[in-house]
């Protein structure tokens, strides 16, 4: 009777463990249904996603005449929009990291890190420490977010719109064919070890300054009013290659060739350092960082 029980344990074991990996398969089969979006259904959603977050880092990256520079730029569109840059340049004679966090009353700027190649010199006296450059009145964002904009550019509008807004942007976008994109030609990519798609992308200058005209303000940014979108007409596209992250559905790299290249991350992810309350001047930092030099 013992061996009988036994047996009838390891069937029933059986049964409960191949339905256990049946429901699993299914789960999983279903899971993979849900993730497998179009390659055109994961760019529209990305392209949305975009305008409902509360925050962003984009690192870019670039060399020219033998310098190289990274610029990290985190901007926060919580209830004090603050943006924080971190530059680094390096050449073969000194390398140079500087910071500087921006609010809608200020702007202040540090130097984290400076080497010179040769006579050793002792930085430690201006490194680290804080000095205002500019005070700001009646802006409701920094002006950095501006200056990103234009000097990226970004290539899809970033900022936590409302729904309506959303539909609104979503809609002149797709509507006037400021993308152009070859769908068919998308692929399947890894990106840091997490499935996405690549889409070579098409930017018209102009349709995309007029859509920024009317995005700026429904993120509280002004400093577009005075900009002529046709001053660019003319000029050619603006070609990359977007890197999409298929589960996400966020944008996660834009390419734009000859070494150019920037990378998204930290959506959503605020600004944790706050405005100094003690800071010099930005003339007495510059005398400090002079008489080293």
């Amino acid at each position: 009777m013992t061996g009988f029980f036994s047996e009838a344990e390891q069937i029933q074991r059986r049964v409960v463990g191949a339905t256990i990996v049946l429901v699993v398969l299914s789960i999983i089969g279903f899971g993979i249904g849900k993730s497998d979006d179009s390659a055109q259904e994961v760019f529209w959603t990305a392209v949305k996603n975009s305008m409902s977050t509360t925050a962003v880092t984009i690192t870019a990256t670039g060399s020219t005449s033998g310098e190289t520079e990274r610029v990290v730029s985190q901007l926060d569109f919580g209830p004090v929009p603050s943006s924080r840059t971190l530059t680094t340049l390096s050449n073969s004679g000194a390398s140079a990291e500087t910071e500087a966090l921006t609010t809608p009353k200020a702007e202040y700027t540090r130097y984290d890190y400076i080497h010179k190649k040769g006579k050793a010199v002792n930085f430690s006296s201006v490194e680290g420490l804080w000095a205002k450059t500019s005070s700001f009145e009646g802006d409701l964002i920094p002006p950095t977010f501006a200056q990103t904009l234009l000097s990226q550019p970004l290539p899809i509008p970033i900022g936590n719109l409302t729904s309506s807004e959303r539909t609104s942007l979503l809609g002149q976008i797709q509507s006037e064919q400021i993308y152009t994109v070859d769908f068919p030609s998308a692929k399947r990519v890894t990106y840091r070890d997490r499935a996405a798609y690549a889409y070579k992308v098409s930017i018209q200058p102009v349709l995309y300054l007029q859509l920024l005209k009317g995005y700026a303000p429904e993120i509280g940014m002004q400093q577009l009013r005075q900009v002529n979108p046709n001053q660019y007409d003319g000029q050619p596209d603006v070609v990359a290659t977007w890197t999409i992250d298929a589960k996400s559905k966020q944008l996660v790299q834009a390419d734009y060739g000859a070494g150019r290249v920037e990378d998204y991350g930290g959506w959503g992810v605020p600004i944790t350092i706050s405005a100094p309350t003690h800071a010099i001047s930005a003339g007495v930092l510059q005398q400090r960082l002079n008489s080293l030099l």
